[in-house]
């Protein structure tokens, strides 16, 4: 599947699934859990004998790049992708990969057998999470499970059967069924400064991407779709309680995703620096991780939001919500507060655009110096 092919996994979730990816936030400056595939990606090559950093993951699969919003469910934003992260991570360390399904539940899991005993592990989403499973010692009928915390444990063929998420393809776009991924043999050396070039474009695309999926704001973008929302001149007290909510649906998970993904992305940039030799293309780097470092500190500096958050409810006949004293009185807080925070959102944007700039120059060094 090319990158620029839109895909949403989980446009489907659960409920379960939503309430677990919500408890699973990033702590300020650790890495983020990246919803779990990640971190499952690792186990995998970790399994082969080949330990890849989880910051060297982040930046290669495209996780510290990816930004997305939905202006009709924000809370969807963090779970939408443009193309594979697993198989590009793959594909930049020079491991070929497999993603295979069946539509129904009983033969996804005779295939997955198979596979586990061909190759050892396989990912697989959950209900709960993504997970990594392997065969488990003992009844033939059982498989180990890894959890992306580092918790094991064990089901039975009906436990995997009832675990499993059906869904539309596993991270990029498919017929509906039961998804799962394997690591196979490396079958190239790519050479560690091509890897992270190929990153860098890959961000670039993903940062200036014009084209939404699924109805979501791509890149940059996002944060002038979040503008707009912020300085709509709205009349009625519903509409304005309505981007108040969608406001706020944004401002908790989603927004704290955000942030994990650009404390990795500065680390990221950090630790590829010593492979280029070129004097531009470092200064370059220490550039758009300086724009990076910032970005973090302004999603962290927006004003707090009000202390009632009116839940909205969107029917054919248009918005609908209680208007009670404690609605009124977050509106107008809302109404008092927005415009500080459509001043980040502007700040937000051009400082995503000044570290797209950086990151296009160090790759016009690199391209230069290969001219002389």
């Amino acid at each position: 599947m090319s990158e620029e092919t839109p895909a949403s996994p989980l446009l489907r979730r659960s409920r379960r699934d939503r309430k677990a990816a919500n408890t699973a936030r990033p702590e300020q400056g650790e890495t983020p859990v990246s919803l779990g595939y990640i971190d499952s990606l690792q186990y995998c090559l970790d399994r082969k004998g080949a330990h890849v950093e989880k910051i060297t993951l982040m930046g290669l699969s495209g996780e510290t790049f990816r930004t997305f919003y939905d202006p009709n469910e924000p809370a969807r934003s963090p779970f939408v992708v443009a193309f594979n992260p697993l198989r590009a991570a793959c594909s930049a360390l020079g491991y070929d990969c497999d993603v295979n399904s069946e539509r129904e539940v009983e033969p996804a899991v005779s295939a997955l057998t198979n596979t586990l005993t061909r190759d050892g592990a396989a990912i697989v989403h959950s209900a709960r999470e993504w997970v990594v499973l392997t065969l488990a010692n003992g009844p033939g009928d059982q498989v180990k499970v890894r959890f992306p915390s580092g918790s094991e444990g064990v089901w039975s063929r009906e436990e995997l059967a009832a675990q499993w998420l059906c869904e539309p393809g596993l991270l990029e776009l498919g017929l509906s069924g039961y998804y799962y991924f394997s690591v196979d043999e490396k079958t190239r050396e790519p050479k560690p400064k091509e890897a992270a070039l190929g990153a860098l474009r890959r961000g670039i695309r993903m940062l200036t991407r014009k084209t939404r999926v699924e109805g979501c704001v791509p890149g940059v973008n996002a944060y002038e779709e979040l503008g707009i929302i912020l300085t709509r001149k709205r009349k009625d007290d519903t509409q304005k309680a309505l981007d108040l909510s969608r406001y706020a649906a944004w401002n908790t998970f989603p927004m704290t995703y955000l942030q994990a993904t650009r404390v990795a992305a500065a680390a990221y940039l950090q630790s590829i620096r010593p492979l280029f030799e070129e004097a531009d293309a470092r200064e370059h780097l220490d550039k758009a991780v300086e724009k990076y470092r910032e970005v973090v500190e302004t999603l962290g500096s927006f004003p707090p939001l009000p202390e009632h958050i009116p839940e909205v409810s969107v029917t054919v006949e248009g918005a609908q919500v209680s208007l009670g004293p404690e609605t009124r009185q977050a509106v107008k807080d809302y109404m008092r507060m927005r415009r500080r925070a459509a001043r980040k959102m502007r700040r937000l944007h051009k400082l995503e655009l000044e570290a797209v700039h950086a990151l296009r120059k160090v790759i016009e060094a690199v391209e230069r110096q290969k001219q002389i």
